[in-house]
């Protein structure tokens, strides 16, 4: 019985210690997960951290990068902008239609000696065109200042273009400064220098020219010629060629474009055939009196080029070319010509004997303004003449 007591009491000390000796080590395996995950944990921190700053590098560096590149970018694009330019005066022409000068070029010195220096009071306004260009395509402006103290009225044309009219009032060196700028600080200036005689002092100077002038070419004549009409008319594109003696009443031709929208060519021929050989010392056309029929003013000019077309007029006659001699504002009721071209260009059919006539083509400066209605200037024969002085 004893011995079955303390075989029992062993049993369940044994017992007790498997348990006892199961439940620690179960303990030490819920710890160690538990640790492995905290080791895992920073583990993963560490890497965490360094793939952090390994990225903030790369950001860094993508950065700085970008800042490099941007200032490449300014600086390549400061290299290629073109600076501000200065604007440029290209021509500055006068238009009179007292003494015919129909765009005369100021910034020629002959211009600036032969005419300039002999303005005078009386002789009526003057038209000053402007041209103007800028490298930078800056929109331009434009000032004219009369002796540096008066501002003359300027009118805008284009982006490019302005005139002004001025009258010489008093006698006397006149300087009238144009200006133009681009509004970014870039200007350029041109001084018209001119000298202003009086009414008296352009006539006594003009007897003493005319003495001296015939006296030194052996002055022998003037002539007037007028136009022909068997020879002169106008030409309607690609429709219909009209002659001036064909038509009704006085004889006349017609600028401009008619109710199809086809563009009008006038023609004007003079006989020379009896002036063959001479010297012209002076030449001018006569345009007294023009005909306006609704609104040829769609145009800005009447363009007046010399023209051959020999001794017939037809179709084909309508083709560009010639020799400007003039351009007339359409708003002008009548008009002069003179000049050296207009000189020279009748020097040319006089010195060529088989050259029976002196051709003129005349056509406004636009074709035609689209609205159905014929607007044309009508051109009187009996109103127009050319007129030379000569030589032997």
């Amino acid at each position: 019985m004893k011995k079955n007591k303390f075989f029992l009491l062993a049993v369940a000390i044994i017992a007790i210690f498997i348990f006892s000796v199961a439940a620690v080590c179960n303990q030490c395996a819920l710890l160690s997960p538990s640790t492995d995950s905290s080791e895992q944990q920073k583990e993963s921190g560490i890497k965490e951290t360094a793939t952090d700053g390994a990225n903030g590098k790369e950001d860094s560096q993508e950065q700085e990068t970008s800042v490099i590149t941007q200032a490449d970018i300014s600086e390549d694009t400061s290299e290629n902008t073109d600076p501000n330019s200065n604007p440029v005066i290209e021509k500055l022409l006068l238009s009179s239609a007292e003494n015919g000068a129909v765009f005369l070029d100021i910034m020629n010195p002959q211009i600036q000696e032969d005419v300039l220096q002999k303005i005078y009071v009386g002789m009526g306004e003057v038209t000053i065109s402007i041209t103007a260009s800028d490298k930078n395509g800056d929109k331009l402006m434009f000032e004219a200042i009369e002796d540096n103290s008066r501002e003359i009225d300027v009118n805008v044309l284009s982006a490019t273009e302005a005139e002004f009219l001025w009258s010489p009032s008093e006698t006397g060196p006149i300087a009238i400064k144009v200006r133009v700028a681009d509004g970014k600080g870039g200007e350029t200036e041109y001084d018209i220098n001119m000298n202003v005689l009086s009414a008296e002092e352009m006539m006594e100077d003009s007897e003493e020219s005319t003495e001296e002038h015939i006296e030194a070419e052996h002055f022998i004549g003037i002539e007037t010629v007028q136009p022909d009409p068997g020879i002169s008319g106008y030409i309607i594109k690609d429709t219909e060629v009209k002659m001036a003696s064909a038509s009704s009443g006085a004889p006349y031709i017609m600028v401009g474009d008619n109710n199809s929208n086809k563009q009008i060519k006038g023609y004007l021929s003079f006989d020379i055939s009896r002036f063959h050989g001479k010297t012209v010392t002076d030449a001018k056309i006569n345009f007294s009196d023009f005909e306006i029929v609704n609104n040829p003013g769609f145009a800005e000019f009447l363009d007046v080029k010399v023209f051959i077309y020999g001794n017939t007029l037809d179709l084909p006659e309508f083709s560009v070319g010639g020799q400007s001699v003039a351009r007339i504002p359409t708003s002008s009721g009548s008009y002069i010509i003179t000049g050296e071209t207009l000189k020279n260009e009748l020097q040319k059919f006089l010195d060529v004997s088989t050259e029976t006539y002196f051709p003129l083509k005349l056509g406004l400066s636009s074709a035609t303004n689209s609205n159905g209605v014929t607007d044309v200037i009508n051109i009187y024969l009996s109103n127009v003449s050319l007129e030379f002085n000569y030589t032997d």
